[in-house]
């Protein structure tokens, strides 16, 4: 029987998209770009590390750099936002988590691959504005809370705080790849600080 136009037909829903294997996909992608970079990343490699065919992998992203830009917005290495009561306090755990997660995390293995990529890449060059945006919104909140509190000047450009504070974290590892040790990030925090206290004028 021939079906006319605005005829349905009713199908049976296909089956539902396995979490696990999404999962496996992105583990996968983000080790390798890691190790070898996005360029040095292919949908065979990834396929067989994370044990699934290329098919797999194609239906759920159609092509390599949907694969990579995927897998590099789901970076899960997120600063906790964190109020102790004095920006002296948050800064200090905040440093201090991004520290440790720029050795020891996603964020530090990642990063270096997304700044080269993001020279080369207006999507990739989003994505890292969208990545540091989000990451850098935990101290935005605490200088903002100092503000109201009158800890600090209602002045202060708070983007230019952050610089000051958490600059020479990204620095020191992305030029050295070392880690800014307690008593760096102490240094660092109480050097920003000097420059944000309330004007008693």
């Amino acid at each position: 029987m021939m079906l006319g136009v605005g005829s349905s037909v009713h199908r049976r829903p296909g089956r539902p998209r396995d979490a696990r294997v999404d999962d496996a996909v992105m583990a996968a992608t983000l080790e390798l770009v890691g190790e070898h970079g996005f360029s040095g990343v292919s949908v065979e490699a990834v396929a067989a590390q994370a044990g699934v065919s290329k098919t797999t992998i194609y239906r759920r992203w159609p092509s390599r750099e949907q694969l990579l830009l995927a897998a590099a917005g789901c970076i899960a290495d997120d600063i906790v936002h964190r109020d102790t009561g004095t920006l002296r306090g948050d800064l200090m755990v905040i440093a201090a988590e991004l520290s440790e997660k720029m050795v020891s995390g996603q964020i530090g293995s990642m990063l270096p691959t997304l700044i080269s990529e993001a020279s080369r890449s207006d999507e990739v060059r989003c994505l890292l504005t969208d990545f540091t945006t989000e990451r850098r919104r935990p101290a935005l909140e605490a200088i903002e809370r100092a503000k109201a509190r009158g800890e600090i000047r209602a002045d202060v450009d708070a983007d230019d705080a952050i610089d000051v504070a958490l600059g020479p974290i990204f620095a020191r590892y992305l030029l050295f790849g070392t880690r800014v040790d307690d008593a760096a990030v102490t240094k660092l925090v109480d050097l920003a600080l000097a420059g944000l206290q309330v004007d008693e004028r």
